[in-house]
């Protein structure tokens, strides 16, 4: 059985107060973009520099100190893409970027140069999660704390971090109790660990579980005295059955992909309960696993990992208002995040799209057929 890891990470020298995956959003200063190859050879951080038109280029590759994992389909067989079945694998807050080691069992932490932010360095050794195939990780400025998500057999555990000198385990283990039953590696995407994010206001950490037949978790930590509690608050939406992506788009409201039928705007009540507010079913998508928010219009995104479109709803009210289409050629869309007015993803085929989401349209496709093979890369986050 699977039990989670919540790694408490505590570096002194960030700013951000918001959750880290929106402390890039409208400010249209990303200057680079990172997503993790998760290669069982050797895992490594792809740095790519972002211009000031949002096109990327030159990606460095950049040892995360360990070795990756690849998390099998339902027919037994490694996944040729999404290899953690998950969101948020790699997380930036300020100089600092985290990252998973699912076949070590270890958490990375990296510095950022600020004059070249392609130039990364380990920050003391990868910490042992103590757990099994680490997939997702989260941090909280205001607590000075990461969580880590394993998505395997065995429980993990916490940490601080210190920015000079690295990872120390920092406290007992979070489980997950009967809400999965995993294997190492996993098998998905039902019944699999999906993602682990802090709340806006460093409250709670919340992670989300696909179901297998019966609905999905959401699972609810609430922190008590700076420290992330050791007993959960279980969830279960009757709607909601592939519990995917998910990403705050308030203080307690949170936008979720499921690909059984669309997505939810759920609410974190103040007891850690969740109830569902909004229900939208987008008819014409073909598996919506990953999420975004633009904070500068109040949009969210759905994107769809079976066919190259980016659905597009209002925030407030979750109506569908329409999409953003790539080529054709590009298959799918994955991991994404948002810097000012572009939109960076991971495609089926080998590359990075670009969208201006203002615009509403593609602006890139990086090949890296040339760089390195496509089933590991995972993960997607900006700098600064």
């Amino acid at each position: 059985m699977f039990l989670p890891s919540l790694l408490l990470l505590v570096p002194t020298v960030l700013s951000a107060s918001f959750d880290i995956r929106h402390s890039h959003q409208g400010d249209g200063t990303a200057k680079a973009a990172y997503f993790l190859d998760n290669n069982p050879s050797g895992s490594a951080i792809i740095c790519l520099r972002i211009g000031s038109d949002g096109i990327v280029n030159d990606p460095v590759r950049t040892s995360t100190g360990g070795y990756g994992a690849i998390g099998t389909n339902l027919t037994g067989f490694p996944n040729a893409v999404d290899p953690l079945i998950s969101q948020g694998s790699v997380t930036v807050n300020g100089n600092l970027l985290l990252t998973v080691n699912a076949g070590s069992n270890t958490v990375a932490l990296l510095h950022i140069d600020e004059q070249d932010p392609c130039q990364l360095t380990l920050v003391g050794p990868p910490a042992d999660t103590l757990g099994e195939f680490p997939i997702s990780v989260t941090y909280s400025e205001q607590l000075k704390t990461a969580c880590v998500l394993n998505g395997g057999t065995k429980a993990g555990v916490c940490f601080n971090v210190d920015p000079d000198h690295g990872l120390r385990a920092a406290g007992p283990l979070r489980s997950l109790g009967s809400a999965i039953d995993e294997t190492t590696p996993p098998t998905g995407p039902p019944g699999s660990s999906s993602e682990i994010l802090f709340n806006p206001t460093s409250s709670a950490v919340i992670v989300s579980i696909k179901g297998s037949g019966p609905p999905g978790y959401i699972v609810a930590f609430p922190v008590e005295y700076n420290q992330v509690s050791t007993a959960g608050v279980f969830n279960q939406v009757s709607d909601i059955k592939l519990d995917f992506a998910a990403i705050f788009i308030n203080r307690t409201s949170l936008f979720l992909v499921d690909p059984s039928f669309g997505a939810s705007i759920l609410e974190i009540n103040s007891d850690y309960t969740v109830t569902e507010k909004v229900h939208t079913v987008i008819s014409s998508q073909s598996a919506v696993c990953w999420a975004n928010y633009d904070v500068a219009t109040n949009t969210a995104y759905a994107i769809d990992a079976g066919q190259p479109v980016v659905y597009t709803l209002d925030a407030s009210t979750g109506v569908l208002m329409g999409n953003i289409t790539a080529e054709a050629t590009i298959g799918g869309l994955f991991d994404s995040a948002i810097g000012g007015r572009y939109m960076y993803s991971l495609a089926l085929v080998n590359g990075v799209v670009v969208f201006d989401i203002r615009e509403k349209k593609q602006i890139q496709f990086l090949n890296l057929t040339g760089f390195g093979k496509r089933q590991g890369y995972t993960g997607m986050a900006l700098w600064p």
